[in-house]
Formats: structure tokens, sequence, C-alpha cells
């Protein structure tokens, strides 16, 4: 013990601090020591770690050592360095230790002998970039509203930190939003906002002296856009319609932009829709207008509504309608073949097939023919096909069908005959009613109609009226001189009756005497009244002749009551008259018909 107090003696006062922190402050670990050489050299230690730095290998007592360093060694304002008989003991190094340290040995002797190594100490700290991290880190987008909480750290041995949050290069300032802890290490934002958006990241400085920054951490708030007003997936415009508008209203924060495209690339890829205002305009609020809607317009349409936190979108299929052309009522017969074709227009072109009544899809078979599509073709027709069809469109990209009912009818056979029909030729006067009839006679059923030949349809509704069967023309005009027709068809086969009509003045054949020559032709007219809507009979007679009828092919009974003599011969002259029935007023008389050879 004596050497040991008579050292104790002879070393700095400071020493004595040094031996109350080891008593009172252990240490814990090992110190470091380091040996000072007359060149400089350079060494590293961690923040809080013990360092012993050591003059010379072989102190001697009759040596003085003297330590040099920025920090005032040995006049106590650093207590954590304590210099002893050639060493210089650091506790807890600080970051502020980091520096150039000198020690000076002087020995003395027959002559004073002098040298001075040193050390460049270099204090690290663990902290060297901080770290910033978020709760809920699901993801950096956040919905308005939630509650979000920032954390950064930077692993370091010292106490002495402190803790500086920035936003966008500027520093937080809390507000009634937004709070940090104490220790600075938590920013906390409530119910946050879109302006809480942004690039956040923290610095951290160490000892007062080293600053680690965090990398930028961004974050966005605010909510995903959302289409709220858009048009039905498959909307269909007819061509040529002028202006048609597809709307595409979206909201989000931020404001979304929308944007359109259409499926018009070579292998369908999606093309942004031009908004050069001629075909296609966009509007600021997303809708968008087709000028003139064409063929070509036809496509698969994607609205998108976009902002910083994503994007939404909605496909829409502009088309025009299924249109379907086809006989939805038919007869066919028995034993015979039977074609139904059924045409479908609209764009993109709808595929087709037929169904049976029970909505099955009629497949190819022996009778049965649906070789092409539009096309259905029954052979060796049999009663029990009777019944209901029905033509099918459908859009497979679309889910879109269109079931068109038919009907078909099978008979025993087609045929189609005349059964009656007027006269080639029918007189009549102006100013009178004339009824034209036929019938027809058919297994299947049928339809009849008139018309006058080379017209479409009969010129005057208000006079010519088509009760199927017959034809009625009230005051007959002279402008009704025509070839009449009626037509029946029965779905298998179609004919035709003719009459020709013609019409002459009644003035110019009232009953008078008259003077022919044989072989000239001749009008008389029985002045006789009709009483409305009561059969019209008349029967002309000539005088010494009795109840004989006169030669039909050459004496014509017209409906008006006239009679028409052709072919005049010299036994035709005599005294003329005619009878009508009880239901019309007659001025009975009698006309004489004088005839005289050729010239």
């Amino acid at each position: 013990m004596g050497p040991f107090w008579s050292q104790m003696k002879s070393s700095d006062s400071s020493l004595y601090l040094w031996l109350i922190l080891l008593v009172f402050f252990p240490i814990e670990t090992q110190p470091l020591k380091i040996l000072l050489t007359p060149r400089r050299s350079s060494h590293s230690v961690k923040v809080g770690e013990h360092v012993t730095l050591i003059c010379t290998t072989g102190p001697s007592v009759k040596a003085t050592y003297k330590w040099q360093n920025d920090l005032a060694i040995g006049t106590g304002k650093e207590p954590s360095m304590i210099t002893g008989n050639a060493t210089l003991k650091i506790w807890k190094t600080k970051l502020h230790h980091t520096g150039v340290y000198s020690c000076t040995e002087t020995r003395k002797g027959e002559e004073i002998l002098q040298q001075t190594r040193s050390v460049l100490l270099t204090i690290v700290d663990m902290c060297h970039e901080a770290t910033i991290t978020i709760q809920p880190t699901l993801t950096r987008i956040y919905s308005e509203g939630t509650d979000l909480t920032l954390y950064c750290e930077c692993p370091s041995n010292s106490n002495e930190k402190t803790i500086t949050w920035i936003k966008n290069g500027a520093k937080v300032t809390p507000h009634n939003r937004q709070s940090i802890t104490s220790d600075s290490k938590k920013l906390m934002l409530k119910n946050v906002k879109f302006a809480d958006s942004g690039k956040y990241a923290c610095n951290v400085t160490v000892d007062r002296m080293v600053t680690a920054t965090s990398k930028e951490l961004e974050l966005w708030v605010g909510n995903k856009p959302e289409i709220t007003d858009y048009p039905p997936e498959v909307t269909q415009f007819k061509l040529w319609t002028q202006y048609i508008f597809l709307t595409c209203i979206a909201e989000g924060v931020p404001y979304p932009r929308v944007k359109w495209y259409y499926n018009g690339g070579p292998d369908e890829s999606q093309i942004p829709v031009p908004n050069d205002g001629t075909n296609f305009t966009v509007f600021d609020n997303g809708t968008m207008a087709i000028r003139e809607f064409r063929s070509y317009h036809v496509a698969v349409y994607k609205c998108v509504a976009i902002n910083i936190l994503g994007s939404t979108k909605r496909i829409i299929h502009i088309q025009t309608p299924i249109k379907i052309e086809v006989q939805r009522k038919v007869s066919a017969a028995e034993g015979k073949s039977f074609n139904w074709r059924c045409t479908v227009e609209g764009l993109p072109k709808p595929n087709v097939y037929w169904a049976d009544a029970k909505r099955n899809e009629i497949r190819e078979g022996t009778r049965f023919i649906t070789r092409f599509a539009e096309e259905l073709r029954i052979q060796n027709v049999r009663m029990g096909d009777s019944g209901r069809y029905y033509c099918v469109a459908y859009r497979n990209e679309t889910r879109e069908s269109k079931w068109t009912e038919l009907r078909m009818d099978v008979y025993e056979n087609d045929s189609l005959t005349i059964k009656s029909s007027p006269e080639n030729i029918t007189h009549v006067f102006t100013g009178i009613m004339v009824t034209l009839r036929c019938e027809f006679d058919s297994k299947a059923p049928f339809t009849t109609w008139w018309g006058i030949k080379g017209l479409e349809g009969l010129p005057d509704y208000y006079r010519m009226r088509d009760y199927g069967s017959w034809l009625e023309i009230d005051d007959v005009g002279e402008s009704d001189n025509n070839v009449y027709y009626c037509r029946a068809s029965n779905g298998f086969k179609t004919v035709t009756a003719y009459t020709h009509l013609s019409v002459y003045k009644s003035t110019e054949w009232k009953p008078r005497n008259i003077t022919v020559y044989v072989g000239d032709s001749v009008w008389f007219h029985c002045d006789a009244r009709r009483v409305p809507r009561f059969p019209f009979k008349v029967a002309w007679f000539k005088r010494g002749q009795g109840s004989k009828m006169l030669d039909k092919k050459r004496f014509r009974v017209i409906a008006n009551g006239s009679i028409h003599i052709t072919d005049i011969r010299l036994n035709d002259e005599g005294k003329y008259f005619c009878i009508t029935n009880k239901n019309f007023k007659q001025t009975f008389g009698t006309r004489y018909l004088l005839v005289r050879g050729k010239p």
C-alpha cells in the first residue's frame, strides 16, 4: 500500500476524482487502451465506451507528462477526462470528445529530453441515419378521417438527442389536429385531410453535434375516385343519330380527371378517344359527345377516373339495336319442303339460331336443316310441325338476346283456285255505284285484295272500298275506266282475276228510237231508279218474242240495267222493253230499233 499512496501524492489532484468515480460508478467494461506514437495514429471509438490513452509503455517517476486537447484537459471543465501517470482516461466518450490528443514527455537528467506523441480519436455514434415509420403501415394512401402516427427512430447510446419533424421541407408546427410527443419521437395526425398529404422526414441531432436525417416518407390522404353517373353497360343508338352524350361523372379527393378509351387497335387494344371537337368532344365534367353516330363509332368504350390515390373505370358497349325481319305467320303443305328466312341486323352483327316451342335450340338433323344460321329449312313437312317457333338473335359479349315468336300452320295441300269472278268486261254508267265480286277456294287460309293494274293500291279510298271478296265503287266517274283485279294468296300460291270496268256517260244512253246498220252495236238504258241496299235485277225483252230470253252472247245486260247489243242483224229490228223487280220504280216504255243494211 505504501508505494501506491506515495504515487497518489505525486499525481495530479484530479486523480482523486477518478478514484471517486471508480468507487461509486464501477466500470462495466474494460477500457479500450490506445498507445500514442510519435507519428500520429487514428482510432475510432463508439459513443459511451471508456478509453485510456497511454503516452508511453515505460513511465518514469522522473518524467513529467503534459496532455493537450481543445477540451482543456485538467482544468476541470471536462470531469469525464482524468489524467494519470502517463495516461489519460475518458469516461463514457461522447461525440464532442472527437479530436487530436497529444502527450509531451519531459525527462530530467544530465540534459532535459522532451518527446511528443499524438493520436486522432474519432467518436462514432450508431445513429448514422434516422428512420421514419407510420401506423397503420398497410399503405401510404389513407382515406380522409383516419388517425395516423409517425415514428422517428435513430439508435444511439447518447441520451442527448433532439428530433425535428419536417414536411415538404418546412418544420412541422403542431395545431389542433397535429401534435408531437414530449420526446418528439411521435408525430400524431388526427382525422387527416387532403391538406395533410406531403413528404415527411425527421432530423435527429446527437449531442448537439451530428444530425441524422431520415428518408422522406410520402403520404397521401384523400378518397379514391368513384364514378357516380355513367351509362348502362350496353347502350344502343340508331345510326346517324345527331349528338349522343355519354356521361361519366366522378367524385374523389383530390378531384379526379376523366379519360375515355375505345378498343380500336388492330389487337383490340385501348386507344384514347381524341378530343378533337369534330367526331368526339370530352367536356371538363367527363361527359363525352359523339357528333354524328356512325358504324365506325360502334365499339367498347372505357371511362377511367384518375387521381393520385388510384383509378376507377366503367365499361360501356355502344351498339345499334338488334332488328329482326321475318314472316311471323306462315303456312306449309304436308309432304313438301319449307324455307324460313330470318334476317337480322345490328352492329356488332348478332348471332342467330332457331328454337322450338319449348325455346330449345333446333339442332341440325335429317329434316331440320340449320346450316345457314339465318335460314331454317324443313324437309318433308308433317302435320305435327305446326306450332310456335322462335328466331333468336344474340350477342355473347353483352349477354343480350332478342326473341321473335313465329307461327307455322301445316295443311294437307297448297291448292288455291278461283271459284267465281267478274266478267272480262263490266259496263257501267257514270253516277251510280258498282260492286265487283270474286271468290276463291283453298284449304289453307288466304287473303284477298283488290287493285288497279299498273297502280299501287286503290287511288280513292273514300269512294273505293275493299271488302276482300268484293269491291264497291261509289259515284262512278269516267276516270274509273280501268282494269281491276282481285288477288288471293294462301302462302303457297297467288292467283289473280281481272275485269275491265267500262264507264259511259248516262245521258247518252237514255231510251230512244235508234237507227243502226247491220254489224253495229247499240246501247239501251233502262230508266229505273235504284232503292239503296236492295238487289238490282233487270230483264230485257223484245216484243213478239214471248218469254224467250235474248242471246247472251250479243245481248249483254250490265249491272246498272243497261243492255249492250253487238253485231246487230236485220232480224234484231223491233221494239224492246225492260222489266225490273219490285224494289224499283220503273218508267215502262218501249224503244224501237230500226236496222238498215250496210250502205
